[in-house]
């Protein structure tokens, strides 16, 4: 039967539609075990807070994400360095001082994102002096 011996078994009635039926009867003979193992089985496998992907398919998609965000991090910087060997001197710095200016502006616009930074950039300072 595929359960264990020390475990009682409970008969139990559930509605189920054809269609349910049908697909347990084929698992039950693809596998070569009772149509009650296979209903066994599906309850033990069944978790409702699943994602529906195993850890191997997850891992996988997560691969997948890192091998793409590697490839899209070399084409950035291939694309900024291509840049920056056709922008002027004058452009470049242009650019600099717009982010300056916007990175300034941010910060005035809220004095917790300072104290961030520097803890972010010098965490030995910022924790040492309070975030100032």
């Amino acid at each position: 039967m595929g359960a264990p011996d020390t475990e009682r078994l409970i008969r139990r009635q559930y509605l189920v539609s054809r269609k349910h039926i049908e697909k347990v009867k084929q698992l039950s003979q693809a596998k070569g075990v009772s149509d009650a193992e296979i209903i066994r089985r599906a309850i033990d496998a069944y978790d409702p807070d699943a994602t529906g992907m195993n850890e191997g398919e997850l891992e996988a998609a997560l691969e997948t994400m890192e091998t793409a965000l590697r490839q899209t991090r070399d084409e950035v910087a291939g694309l900024r360095q291509r840049l920056n060997e056709r922008l002027s001197d004058e452009v470049i710095e242009a650019r600099r001082a717009r982010i300056a200016e916007e990175t300034g502006a941010e910060l005035r616009a809220d004095p917790r994102a300072l104290a961030a930074l520097s803890r972010a950039l010098f965490p030995k300072q910022g924790s040492a002096n309070g975030g100032s």
